[in-house]
C-alpha cells in the first residue's frame, strides 16, 4: 500500500498536482544517463526533479488502492509489447533543457485497453 503525503502546505502548486503520482517509462540505464547528464546542463532545476523519462499519464487524481492496481495489471496485460527508439535530441520550447525524439509502433487499437479516456486512473 502506498502512503501519501498529507501536509503539502511548503510545496508549490505544480508539485501539489503530482501528490498521487503519475506513470512514466524510465528508459533504459545506458540511455537514461546520457539525457540525465545533458539535463543537468542544460535544466539542473528539472533533472533534480525527476530522471529522463517519458510520461504516459497526466497526474493521478486518485490514490492507489489495491483494487485499483489490480484493474490496472488487468487492463496493461491486454497490451503488447512494443518497442521504443529514442533519438535524436531537440528543444522542447519553451521550456528549458533537452528531450529526446521517441517512436514507437504501438499495438493495434493503440495504448489504452480503456478506449476512449476511460481509463481507471481518470478522475
Amino acid at each position: 500500500m502506498i502512503t501519501y503525503v498529507t501536509d503539502t502546505s511548503q510545496w508549490e502548486q505544480w508539485q501539489r498536482e503530482y501528490r498521487l503520482g503519475l506513470t512514466l517509462i524510465l528508459p533504459p540505464d545506458d540511455i537514461g544517463k546520457q539525457v540525465n547528464a545533458l539535463r543537468q546542463e542544460h535544466d539542473p532545476r528539472s533533472a533534480s526533479i525527476c530522471e529522463a523519462h517519458i510520461s504516459l499519464s497526466e497526474p493521478l487524481t486518485r490514490e492507489f488502492t489495491p483494487e485499483l492496481e489490480r484493474e490496472v495489471r488487468q487492463a496493461l496485460s491486454a497490451v503488447e509489447p512494443f518497442e521504443i527508439h529514442y533519438g535524436p535530441l531537440r528543444t522542447f520550447d519553451p521550456h528549458p533543457g533537452v528531450a529526446v525524439t521517441q517512436g514507437c509502433r504501438p499495438p493495434e487499437g493503440g495504448l489504452t485497453p480503456w478506449g476512449n479516456n476511460k481509463a481507471p486512473l481518470r478522475g
